[in-house]
């Protein structure tokens, strides 16, 4: 499975254009809250450390979804 299809399928590179804009977006989000409690000198709660792990778990599991793995069905991105 190509990452890119050549066959016309528009949800692949909706799929990829998707990844490629909120999988840093989610980032750039907690480095922000992060420095915004770090300028209020506000210790870390624990909400705060369930987003890093949250955050972790997507970043590790993304990749796989946009790349095709083969062990995740895709087969609700088929066209009807």
């Amino acid at each position: 499975m190509a990452l890119i299809p050549s066959d016309g399928n528009s949800r692949g590179i909706l799929l990829i254009c998707m990844c490629a804009i909120f999988w840093p977006l989610s980032f750039l989000a907690v480095v922000f809250r992060v420095w915004a409690r770090r300028m209020k000198n506000t210790r870390l709660a624990v909400n705060d450390y369930a987003i890093f792990v949250a955050l972790v778990g997507r970043h590790i599991k993304m990749p796989n979804c946009c790349a095709g793995n083969p062990l995740i069905d895709h087969s609700s991105l088929e066209p009807d």
